[in-house]
């Protein structure tokens, strides 16, 4: 409240080039400006409004956090908090004979935006749905390969156990590929999903009774993928090594979406994706009046409704969605360098107590170690 919006939101304006404390409480009204009190709370701006008087006095004072020259000043404060976390912190212990390093907590700020982060009911409802069809459809196929597994009820439907499902962000979209982060990641998916299935944390191992060979029991029955599904299918021309890999890794992805990780045939452990896919079911109530961008774009004004696709945040929405469906799976396998696996660990990791587990795993170029605490601190 009190920013000139018509400043801010020129596409011409450099936001962070722009002092946002000289848009507060102006726009064309000057010193008689509805929000002219705000400047009050500027130390360089009690001189030229009467700060102390009743009429200003009675107001919050609203202090900006923003703008100011080079990155800005809330991404430098940010980036002061991750340094608090740096390596003079970490410590190691030992866990079952092997080292495991451990990094400091967040400052108070960022862990109560962590514990307090949500989905909103829309969205939430979206995914329990997605999810729910998802499980339904990987109970079926799990029933159909072992029906040892299920067991008949009254009606004569089968029911079993709630999959337990690992969430996977590979974070291997060709755009990522290019990026400075992707020094610190695996690019190569199939041997992400290599990794994964000989990886012994995640799977017991068992005799068959019939051969008396050993199998291996997964500890998931589902993975679901927070990948954006587009840029993963999109075929490169780039005949360099980063276009070669990124085709690679759409054959991968192709191919264990028909026939499941692990296995052939659709033998192996189904796995799923949300993203766009469900953004796209998501209705949002529409506002009491119609803003002039929905009236340029057609907007219906009697629709109780809009969605992600008509507000533009098709892809924002869809990100948020496999955000949240990775923070409430069972295991979590994020990789290192990536802001989006960074959160979900640490969403995950100061909910704990509401989310009842604490399975979080970090992959990078030397493979999977499991992570305890906080996730290591990363600034991109």
């Amino acid at each position: 409240m009190g920013l000139d919006e018509a400043v801010l939101r020129n596409p011409r304006t450099n936001l962070r080039r722009t002092e946002v404390a000289r848009n507060i409480g102006v726009g064309g009204l000057g010193n008689n400006s509805t929000y002219a009190h705000c400047r009050c709370g500027l130390e360089n701006a009690r001189a030229e409004y009467n700060c102390t008087s009743h009429a200003y006095g009675r107001f919050t004072l609203l202090i900006p956090h923003g703008g100011s020259r080079g990155v800005g000043r809330l991404w430098n404060d940010y980036n002061s908090m991750q340094k608090r976390r740096t390596s003079s912190s970490v410590t190691t212990t030992i866990v079952n004979g092997q080292p495991v390093t451990t990094y400091p907590e967040h400052v108070h700020v960022e862990r109560a935006v962590f514990q307090l982060l949500r989905p909103s009911k829309q969205l939430r409802i979206e995914m329990e749905d997605a999810l729910n069809k998802a499980m339904q459809n990987a109970t079926a196929e799990k029933c159909a390969r072992n029906e040892s597994e299920c067991e008949l009820k009254d009606g004569g439907s089968t029911t079993t156990a709630s999959p337990r499902v690992l969430a996977l962000h590979p974070r291997v979209e060709p755009e990522m590929l290019r990026h400075r982060c992707a020094s610190h990641m695996e690019s190569n998916l199939t041997r992400v999903f290599e990794w994964c299935q000989h990886y012994p944390n995640f799977f017991d191992a068992k005799i068959n009774d019939n051969d008396m060979t050993r199998i291996r029991q997964y500890k998931f029955d589902m993975v679901f993928m927070a990948v954006s599904k587009g840029q993963i299918l999109e075929r490169t021309n780039s005949a360099d090594n980063i276009g070669i890999i990124a085709n690679q890794n759409r054959e991968a992805f192709l191919h264990a979406k028909e026939h499941g990780l692990f296995g052939g045939n659709g033998a192996g452990i189904p796995i799923f994706v949300l993203g766009t896919d469900s953004a796209g079911n998501v209705k949002f109530p529409s506002s009491t009046s119609m803003s002039s961008r929905d009236e340029v774009e057609g907007g219906n004004p009697s629709s109780p409704f809009v969605t992600p696709e008509s507000l533009g945040v098709l892809e924002l929405v869809a990100s948020i969605i496999n955000f949240f469906t990775a923070v409430r799976a069972d295991v979590f396998l994020g990789v290192r360098g990536s802001s989006f696996s960074t959160d979900v660990f640490s969403v995950r990791y100061y909910q704990r107590n509401k989310l009842a587990r604490l399975e979080n795993y970090i992959i990078g170029r030397d493979g999977i170690q499991q992570l305890y605490g906080p996730p290591p601190p990363h600034s991109c």
